[in-house]
């Protein structure tokens, strides 16, 4: 304690290392006397949760026009984020800012977008859009769809060609 009105739990004597910090805006440092956040944590390790029943992590924003996120950086830089996007009702990985979005799911409609071409395309109902080639069974799609092995089809059967493609 002190004059400052923090508080350090420390190893030891007052010299020691120091455990848990509190400081007096209500901050709280692991491993750090200078946490930046309402709760930092550093040093190299691991955040370990353990339980005999269910554990869940919560992360509640206070509005809908919040997002909530998890951000992966490296170095302090940006490197993927996985979250909410802000009043949308959206979900979505990316990678750098928020908001650049390679993959997200509409709550509302139920839509995929796939790609950061589609990050601020809405996909249609239940469906997905998709930028870039698809392929099923090949790692190297050389066209929209490249599908290695046979196609079933059940129903109705529609082909459409183009006059410069056959079918």
């Amino acid at each position: 304690a002190g004059g400052s009105g923090n508080i350090n739990f420390r190893t030891g004597n007052s010299a020691g290392t120091s455990l848990l910090y509190l400081k007096s805006n209500g901050n709280v440092g692991i491993g750090t006397t200078g946490p930046d956040a309402q709760l930092e944590i550093e040093g190299a390790g691991t955040l370990h949760i353990d339980s005999t029943g269910n554990v869940n992590a919560r992360l509640d924003r206070a509005a809908s026009t919040n997002s909530n996120n998890l951000r992966f950086e490296t170095a302090g830089s940006a490197d993927w984020y996985l979250g909410t996007l802000g009043s949308q009702d959206l979900f979505g990985i990316g990678q750098g800012t928020l908001g650049t979005t390679d993959f997200r799911i509409d709550k509302t409609s139920g839509g995929i977008s796939v790609g950061s071409s589609y990050s601020a395309v809405a996909a249609p109902s239940e469906g997905m859009i998709i930028a870039g080639n698809v392929g099923i069974w090949t790692t190297g799609p050389s066209d929209k769809l490249t599908v290695n092995g046979n196609i079933g089809f059940t129903g109705t059967r529609q082909l459409f060609a183009h006059s410069d493609n056959l079918v």
